[in-house]
Formats: structure tokens, C-alpha cells, sequence
């Protein structure tokens, strides 16, 4: 469920985000990033009381905006089983937060662009439905949309 959540999620703001961007898909954005954020320790990190952390504002999350269903600790498993695109999503979100703090102008918004069509096609290896796909054709996607510096790092992660 988590993968889904996650890719359903990169792909809205995919799409949202090739053009300009109004102060109402900023809120959605935002929205996102909070999701993403969330999620985001339980990719590198399996703990038990995180998990119960994520779950539970996760849970508050989806209820606010009435989105998903609820997630418990199992969905979160998906993560654990991709460990590669798990550290390679980690770092991208990282680079995300690391830039809406930084945001100046439009280069900061091709760059959030770049990052974010890295995301969306890896969470495709957490799901069991149709739109499953392997995790390393899903590190290859990411890869191939990455600029040179993000890739480098995101390479160096796959040799540990």
C-alpha cells in the first residue's frame, strides 16, 4: 500500500509541476512533501516505534484529506524488500527538502522537476498489483532522469 500511495503521489506532482506552477498546486505540493516526509525515515530506518510514528501521522494524514485508506506496519514492508530504491528514494526526497528551502527561482523548479521524475517511477517495484516492476528496472528509470551530480550519489548508494 505504501508503494502505491508513494508512486501515485510522485506521479500527481510529475504532471502537476511540467508547467508553471499556481499557488493552489503549491498547497498541493506541500501536501505531498508532508506525505513524503513522513515516509521518508522508514525507507532507510526499520523500527519498530518509528514505524507506529509513521503509521499513526500517515493515518491522520489520509483522514484529513481523505485519500487512501488507513496503512499499518505490514504495508510498510514493501520498503524493506527494495532496499536499493529505498535509499535511492530517500536520497531524492532529501534533495527535494534540500531544494524547497532553497527555492529562488525557476532553476530550483526544473531542478524539483528533475528529482521528482526520478522519484515516480520507483515505487513501482513496492506494489503486487499490474503496475509492479522489477526494482532494478526502476533504479535504471530513475537514474536516467537524474542530472549528473544527483546520479553520482545515488550510484555510490548502490555499491553499499
Amino acid at each position: 500500500m505504501v508503494g502505491k500511495i508513494l508512486y501515485e503521489s510522485f506521479v500527481f506532482e510529475k504532471n502537476s509541476m511540467s508547467s508553471r506552477i499556481s499557488s493552489k498546486q503549491w498547497q498541493k505540493f506541500f501536501q505531498h512533501l508532508k506525505l513524503w516526509n513522513i515516509i521518508m525515515p522508514c525507507l532507510i530506518i526499520n523500527d519498530s516505534e518509528l514505524l507506529c510514528s509513521a503509521v499513526e501521522a500517515l493515518n491522520n494524514l489520509i483522514h484529513k484529506n481523505e485519500i487512501y485508506d488507513d496503512v499499518n506496519q505490514a504495508d510498510f514492508d514493501c520498503l524493506y524488500k527494495n532496499r536499493k530504491a529505498s535509499l535511492i528514494l530517500f536520497l531524492l526526497i532529501s534533495q527535494i527538502n534540500i531544494e524547497i528551502n532553497a527555492f529562488k527561482s525557476n532553476s530550483n523548479h526544473d531542478r524539483l522537476l528533475m528529482l521528482i521524475r526520478s522519484c515516480h517511477n520507483l515505487p513501482r517495484c513496492m506494489i503486487d498489483d499490474e503496475m509492479y516492476v522489477s526494482e532494478s528496472r526502476c533504479i535504471l528509470y530513475s537514474l536516467d532522469n537524474m542530472s549528473d551530480d544527483i546520479k553520482r550519489i545515488a550510484k555510490s548508494l548502490l555499491t553499499v
